[in-house]
C-alpha cells in the first residue's frame, strides 16, 4: 500500500538522492527483505547497549564490570530476539561475545567521556521527534545522545561497520543524517553554545575492533546552506509524491521516481530492486502483489522507540 503521508526523515531523503526508484519501492512501497539483516539487528543491539553505558557513566553508581554487564543486558534483549547463541560464530566478529569485548574497549579507548545532559528529567539519550526546516515543514529524528562539553553542546552518533579508509570517514562530514542534527541542537539551544557532534565509529574486524571519533564541526553559513539543499530535495520528493499518488488515483503509468543508474551499488552490495529496474517499464502495474522474498514494512525512526525514550518537538529559535 503507498503511502499517503509525506513524512521524511534523513534515512528516506538519502535513499530518494541515491536513487528515486530506490525511495520509491523502500518508502513509497514500503517493499524490504523478509530475510533478517545482520548489519541491522547487531547495529540497533550496540546502539541500546552504548545508552546503557550512557546512563551508568552518568549516574556514576557502578563498577566497570556492573557497566558491562547492563550493557550486555540490553544488547542481549534486542539481539537475542532475531539470533539464538547456536548463530554466534557464524555471525562472528557481530556477536555477543565480540560486543562484549568492545564494549571494554569502548570504556578505556577514550580520555573524554561523553556524559549526556537532562532532558524532560532524564538523561538526553534516544532523542526522537521532529524539527522545523522552514515555516511550513518538519523533519522526523533520531538522536542517540546530546552532551555538553566545556566547547558547548553536542549530538553523539554510534556507528557499527568493518573497515576504516578515508573515503568512509569523510563520509559524514556531509551526511544529510549528521547535518539535520546538527540542524536539531541548533534549533534546541543557542548555536553560539553548539560545538557540532562526534560519530562515535566502533569497528568490528575478524582482526581486532577499532574505535574512532570523528567530529562534525560546521559554521552557520554552512549550515543556512545545507537548510536551502534540504529544502531543494523535500521539493523533489514532495513533486514525486503528488504525482505518484495521482498516478494511481488515474491508473496512469509510473512517470515520477525516475531511475538512477548511479545507484544501481552500494557498500558493495547490488541494490534489492535491481531486478526490478531490469524487468518492469511501468511499476505501478506490479504493485498489488508484494515480490517473494519481500514483506511491505514501512520506514520511520519512531520504530525503534522504546518506553521511556524522550519525544521532543523542537521548534526554530
Amino acid at each position: 500500500m503507498i503511502e499517503t503521508d509525506l513524512k521524511l526523515d534523513s534515512s528516506k531523503m538519502s535513499d530518494y538522492m541515491r536513487c528515486p526508484r530506490y525511495c520509491f519501492y523502500r518508502h513509497e512501497l514500503g517493499w524490504t527483505s523478509s530475510r533478517t539483516n545482520k548489519d541491522l539487528v547487531f547495529g540497533e543491539s550496540w546502539h541500546r547497549a552504548m545508552e546503557r553505558v550512557s546512563i551508568d557513566l552518568a549516574e556514576k553508581t557502578k563498577s566497570e564490570k556492573e557497566i558491562v554487564q547492563d550493557a550486555m543486558i540490553a544488547f542481549c534483549d534486542y539481539y537475542r530476539q532475531s539470533y539464538t547463541p547456536d548463530t554466534d560464530m557464524e555471525n562472528f566478529p557481530k556477536n555477543p561475545g565480540n560486543a562484549e569485548l568492545a564494549i571494554k574497549q569502548h570504556l578505556s579507548a577514550y580520555q573524554e567521556l561523553l556524559i549526556p545532559v537532562r532532558i524532560h528529567d532524564r538523561w538526553a539519550t534516544e532523542i526522537f521527534g521532529t524539527v522545523p526546516i522552514n515555516s511550513s515543514r518538519v523533519m522526523l529524528f533520531r538522536i542517540d545522545k546530546i552532551c555538553k562539553l566545556d566547547s558547548g553542546y553536542i549530538f553523539v552518533d554510534y556507528k557499527t561497520g568493518s573497515q576504516n579508509n578515508a573515503a568512509y570517514q569523510s563520509r559524514w562530514q556531509l551526511s544529510m543524517q549528521m547535518l539535520l542534527y546538527y540542524h536539531v541542537i541548533n534549533c534546541m539551544y543557542d548555536p553560539k553554545q553548539v560545538h557540532g557532534g562526534k560519530v562515535e565509529m566502533t569497528l568490528f574486524k575478524k582482526g581486532g575492533n577499532e574505535h574512532l571519533r570523528i567530529p562534525i564541526n560546521k559554521s552557520i553559513d554552512m549550515m543556512n546552506e545545507w537548510l536551502f539543499t534540504v529544502n531543494s530535495w523535500y521539493d523533489a520528493i514532495e513533486d514525486d509524491h503528488v504525482s505518484l499518488l495521482e498516478a494511481v488515483e488515474k491508473q496512469q503509468p509510473l512517470r515520477c521516481f525516475k531511475r538512477n543508474d548511479s545507484g544501481c551499488a552500494a557498500y558493495g552490495k547490488i541494490c534489492p530492486y535491481y531486478d526490478f529496474c531490469l524487468s518492469w517499464s511501468d511499476p505501478l502495474s506490479k504493485i498489488d502483489t508484494i515480490p517473494d522474498g519481500m514483506i511491505e514494512e514501512h520506514w520511520t525512526p519512531f520504530k525503534q522507540m522504546k518506553e521511556g525514550d524522550i519525544h521532543i518537538d523542537v521548534e526554530t529559535k
